[in-house]
């Protein structure tokens, strides 16, 4: 079988491009018999380290291309133009990505739908997030043969949303956390102290919340702020938690 996934997103840095990442990371390790395109498209941005050095895998084909997210937005979501298989040839099936549904000439596609929030809060989202979301959507429910829904919120979400997609196509499946995580777990417990020294040092770190992730109004942060709030009032003695500081880690 043919399988091509678009990876265009591993470049941003955030969740979605680590569970790309991590999908054809790990789908490459465990799977010696099917062949994998992979569509990378980007106009500033180079090819992922990562992406490049698995084009050492005799299984792995990297299709490269100049063309940045709004073009192709508007060449697949909009126009319906290009088919997919022009760009990287014969597929059995392609995942598609969270921006952009491309059309296809026979080939099946596949989304994962992580959040849909442009569509229940969009008052949390830029007005081109929303119509590039509306479109990928508009498109998806008519083409793609299955979804996969990385909670059962966004499973209920999806077939509220879209009530002509049959439950039946789509699967449950959660986001794991990567294997990089268990390892500090596995180191003797002075070593383990030592590191936190260091991290609780090199920022200034006595008792802390840590909220990891991007600053957007869909995070949730304000609530975190009004829960410690609340959580000093009603237990100003509380030396566990003595202050709160937010660490934005990457972009």
């Amino acid at each position: 079988m043919i399988i091509g996934i678009d990876v265009s997103s591993v470049s941003y840095q955030t969740g979605v491009s680590n569970y790309t990442l991590n999908l054809i990371r790990n789908l490459v390790k465990i799977d010696k018999t099917n062949h994998y395109k992979l569509f990378y498209s980007s106009l500033r941005l180079p090819l992922p380290s990562e992406i490049k050095k698995l084009s050492s895998k005799p299984n792995v084909s990297i299709y490269q291309f100049p063309f940045p997210p709004t073009l192709l937005q508007i060449l697949w979501n909009q126009l319906r133009l290009i088919p997919i298989e022009l760009l990287i040839g014969k597929c059995d099936i392609f995942h598609t990505s969270d921006w952009t549904q491309p059309p296809t000439l026979s080939t099946k596609t596949i989304a994962t739908i992580h959040d849909l929030t442009p569509f229940l809060h969009p008052e949390w989202h830029h007005p081109k997030v929303i119509n590039a979301h509306r479109r990928k959507m508009y498109w998806a429910a008519k083409k793609c043969c299955h979804f996969i829904c990385v909670s059962q919120n966004t499973q209920s979400d999806l077939l509220k949303l879209f009530p002509q997609i049959n439950q039946s196509k789509t699967s449950l499946v959660y986001e794991a956390a990567e294997t990089k995580y268990g390892q500090f777990l596995k180191l003797p417990s002075r070593i383990q102290q030592k590191k936190k020294d260091v991290i609780k040092k090199q920022y200034g770190l006595q008792n802390f919340i840590l909220a990891q992730g991007t600053r957007e109004p869909r995070k949730n942060l304000n609530r975190l702020i009004e829960s410690f709030l609340n959580f000093k009032k009603k237990y100003p003695n509380q030396n566990q938690i003595s202050h709160y500081r937010q660490i934005r880690l990457g972009k």
